[in-house]
């Protein structure tokens, strides 16, 4: 995967992650040991490549099947910064039908870091959501946990991101409270 990244070759490496996306996700959820659903070999080729993979990565983002959206998400993250012009396409997907989608895509915003304030409302927006979780869920709040960890994050270059941990210091989740804490000092 890392020598595909190395040559650019987005195409094959993007059908390679849908394949793996239909292969693997299931059987990682299934693994019982807190496994990423997008805890894929591909997702590393692709983020290797850099900004190239971009657009095809948005794309998968609104792909029909969640696995990839989800995997989109988590590669779009670990190329860092230098995603960020994937970023609105990121605050959008806080909206996914499907909640690992929204908790990769919270997470991608953390590790790309405040580039617009529009990320940061959609983020904050995020800390309302709480749809019907699956029963793969990490915790009873995933999606406002890894919002408020993304915020954390940010909170030293985004008054916004400051602010709104601050009002989550009294939240019912200890989880939330010990990121906005974290996020704070």
């Amino acid at each position: 995967a890392y020598a595909l990244g190395a040559q650019g070759a987005i195409t094959e490496l993007t059908s390679a992650l849908s394949r793996e996306t239909q292969d693997r996700s299931q059987a990682n959820l299934e693994r019982g040991d807190f496994t990423s659903p997008s805890q894929l070999d591909t997702t590393y080729g692709l983020a290797a490549a850099g900004p190239i993979a971009i657009p095809a990565l948005e794309s998968a983002l609104a792909d029909e099947a969640w696995p990839l959206r989800a995997a989109a998400a988590t590669t779009l993250g670990y190329m860092g910064r230098s995603a960020s012009p994937a970023l609105p396409a990121l605050a959008a997907a806080l909206k996914d039908t499907n909640e690992w989608g929204r908790r990769h895509a919270a997470e991608a915003i953390g590790y790309i870091g405040p580039e617009e304030e529009t990320t940061i409302q959609a983020l904050v927006a995020a800390l309302d959501d709480r749809r019907t979780l699956t029963r793969w869920s990490l915790s009873d709040d995933p999606l406002r946990e890894t919002a408020t960890a993304a915020l954390a994050r940010m909170a030293h270059r985004a008054p916004t991101a400051k602010r709104a941990l601050t009002t989550l210091l009294n939240d019912e989740s200890e989880y939330v409270r010990a990121w906005a804490a974290t996020g704070l000092e």
